[in-house]
């Protein structure tokens, strides 16, 4: 029923698109350039922006680095990791897939890939949805490794599922990934290939491609992370871009962003039936309501490439960032931030956290340690030199000093403080983030 109710109110609103009340703010530039000048100015922030409303570009803008090594800025035509967002290509290939009658979304995984655990009770509608058991993510110690798709599912077909398939809702990266797999094996294509002959070419996406670090791609901004020195960023952990293929593994630009959100106006991409189902069923992308309006939305995050594109249905207006620097700040705040911006509504100004380089940590050795958050996630301390990083086993990022035994967590935008015992050894931490707090006990 639910599903029934969001079809139709996605209907109506495309009908509704010109008789939309929404009206830009007449000072939208000078809102964003007030927001994000101080983010960029403290690294937390560098990208493209871009809004939109009836096919109008309303606003269109980049700022920071592109290359701090070269000293090349971003601009409009930068490339950029584009994270999960990429899913939304991979639910638009299982469909255009299903619209040509090689597959349905109804088959069971089983079909395609022999001898995955429970692949009989696997749908592919289930693994578009996060709800079929498949792990989140490859472990950490993997993720350097160059593998083939077929060796990346050989490695997830190794792993143990989460839960019952269609018992509940979890996301999972490594399920996209097969399904970028099960594409290239029902094509006979790669998958670069199929969506560049289906979607990328015949919408003009010449911008867009598959990130792989072995090759040199001539307009692709560098993807940052916090980390010590001058600069405070660095670029992102060791990984091999094969392990993302299907799950976000491309990279684009605002520009092709926002050419592949107006196919959604017509047919030429998808079947009308098919752009139903993938909104309906919010397959590749989420659909929500926000100012009491019908959002269609997904956000990326990708070793040091953050970004989000996001439609309201009813106005016709799209947000889109794509970015190279990958804080606390970069994602969920400042998406926050845009979407009050441009339909002006409230919204602060963005918090910069106070630390100082006056600071020296005396005796890092007493905080390194593993610390339990909770069952199945450990937080590790380690350090470099005088610098104390922490990590979760996918990579190790600074804790920068605010006061004595107190640290802010650039990555996450958290704040980290340690209990110290009477010979002045971490015994606990306690995380801060979001108004949330974690006590986690060290243990090792």
């Amino acid at each position: 029923m639910r599903s029934l109710l969001l079809l139709c109110t996605l209907a109506a609103s495309t009908a509704a698109f010109s008789q939309s009340a929404y009206h830009p703010p007449k000072d939208l530039r000078a809102r964003i350039d007030a927001y994000v000048g101080p983010l960029v100015a403290d690294r937390d922030f560098a990208g493209s922006i871009l809004v939109a409303q009836h096919g109008k570009v309303l606003f269109r803008k980049s700022y920071g680095m592109a290359d701090l090594a070269h000293g090349v800025r971003n601009r409009p035509e930068t490339e950029f990791g584009i994270g999960s967002i990429s899913k939304q290509f991979t639910a638009a290939a299982l469909l255009i897939l299903q619209d040509q009658g090689k597959l349905s979304i109804e088959d069971p995984l089983s079909k395609f890939v022999p001898g995955f655990p429970s692949g009989d009770k696997i749908t592919l509608r289930m693994m578009l949805k996060h709800q079929s058991g498949i792990a989140r993510d490859l472990p950490p110690d993997t993720i350097a490794v160059r593998r083939t798709p077929q060796e990346v599912v050989d490695l997830i077909k190794s792993l143990p599922l989460d839960f019952q398939p269609g018992s509940k809702t979890s996301y999972s990266n490594d399920a996209y990934k097969v399904l970028g797999y099960v594409i290239e094996k029902v094509s006979g294509s790669s998958y670069l290939d199929f969506l560049r002959v289906h979607i990328f070419t015949p919408l003009g996406m010449r911008s867009t491609g598959e990130l792989d670090e072995q090759e040199v791609i001539p307009k692709l901004s560098t993807g940052y992370n916090p980390w010590i020195g001058a600069l405070r960023l660095g670029p992102s952990a060791p990984h091999s871009d094969s392990n993302g293929i299907g799950s976000g593994s491309l990279y684009s630009t605002v520009d092709d962003l926002y050419r592949w959100d107006r196919a959604f106006a017509g047919t030429s991409i998808l079947s009308e039936e098919s752009k139903k189902q993938m909104l309906s069923d919010a397959l590749g992308v989420d659909v929500e309501k926000v100012f009491d309006r019908t959002l269609v939305t997904h956000n990326g995050v990708y070793y040091g490439y953050t970004g989000f594109v996001e439609r309201y249905v009813e106005d016709d207006v799209s947000i889109i960032y794509l970015g190279n620097v990958e804080t606390g700040a970069s994602v969920t705040p400042l998406e926050t931030a845009l979407r009050a911006i441009v339909f002006s509504k409230p919204y602060s100004a963005p918090e910069i956290p106070v630390v100082s380089d006056r600071i020296v940590v005396e005796h890092p050795d007493d905080y390194v340690g593993v610390y339990n958050v909770f069952p199945g996630l450990d937080l590790t301390v380690t350090r470099k030199g005088a610098d104390l990083l922490l990590g979760a086993g996918d990579g190790y990022w600074p804790l920068e000093p605010q006061s004595d035994g107190t640290f802010f967590y650039r990555l996450k935008f958290s704040v980290v403080e340690f209990m110290r015992d009477q010979f002045g050894k971490a015994r606990a931490l306690k995380w801060t983030q979001d108004g949330h707090t974690f006590d986690c006990r060290r243990i090792s």
